[in-house]
């Protein structure tokens, strides 16, 4: 059986590493100008496959939180739930070596060395538009504890939070006066919806925008976002979560001498 196993895996790499191009543009691995693994004695037991493990592994830790992890010690410690199959004998060996790691990132990019040599690079087309065209980004929903560590959830504690949202806006549904916001005309090809949504953050420090939508976006104070904050923190506070990552629309109260520009309490 274990045998079998074994074999099943090593065919379902192969699968997967001979069909990496015909994805989506979504993510990419970039290998060409890297040393091949021979290089690297350490790694001799990982063969090949290695890197098709180190991508899905990336991939995985980029959807989880909108960014690449930024350490190699807390990244190979391994301590969250891995969005891949890795075997053990794998990480404990990049476990055994992480102080010769290092992890350069940019918003889109992870570039890791290895005793200064370049040893992989990952690299991701993905913007804060994404929240709005991509499906999967949509209605993403993810909470996380106090050490910053993605908890698994289902899709009833999706509900619930925006159940409570909900309940906390009915005094201002009928608000005239608060637009949620549609993109421009030239750009409308780009958005399956007619409304833009963005990603927000909320942890010990309030509700945010999303790092990913701060060159794009400000935060407005209004009967909105203050309902998105209040519901945010006592879902928090009720769930024993640290921090929320999610998408939502982007509601903004209109310039008009008919509107009232003050926040109502």
């Amino acid at each position: 059986m274990k045998r079998f196993l074994i074999i099943f895996f090593v065919v379902t790499l192969l699968f997967i590493q001979s069909n990496i191009k015909a994805q989506s543009n979504e993510y990419e691995f970039q290998t060409k100008t890297f040393l091949p693994l021979k290089k690297f004695p350490e790694f001799k037991k990982t063969r090949k496959y290695l890197y098709t493990y180190l991508w899905l592994w990336a991939q995985g830790q980029f959807s989880a939180h909108l960014e690449f992890p930024k350490d190699a010690e807390k990244a190979f410690s391994f301590l969250e739930p891995d969005a891949y199959y890795f075997p053990s004998e794998w990480k404990q060996c990049l476990w055994n070596n992480k102080e010769y790691f290092k992890f350069e990132t940019t918003n889109n990019s992870l570039y890791i060395t290895y005793k200064e040599k370049p040893f992989a690079k990952f690299i991701v087309n993905f913007n804060c538009d994404d929240a709005s065209n991509i499906v999967k980004y949509i209605n993403y929903f993810q909470v996380y504890d106090t050490l910053d560590l993605l908890v698994e959830i289902d899709d009833s504690v999706y509900i619930e939070f925006w159940k409570m949202f909900h309940d906390s806006t009915i005094l201002f549904q009928n608000d005239t006066c608060l637009k949620i916001m549609s993109p421009s005309s030239k750009d409308s090809s780009r958005f399956i919806y007619p409304s833009i949504r963005i990603f927000y953050q909320y942890d010990s420090n309030g509700l945010q925008i999303h790092p990913r939508c701060k060159e794009c976006y400000e935060l407005e104070k209004n009967q909105y976002t203050v309902s998105l904050e209040k519901t945010a923190k006592d879902f928090c506070m009720k769930k024993g979560y640290y921090k929320l990552v999610f998408t939502a629309f982007y509601v903004k109260r209109i310039k008009s001498t008919e509107c009232d520009c003050k926040l109502t309490q």
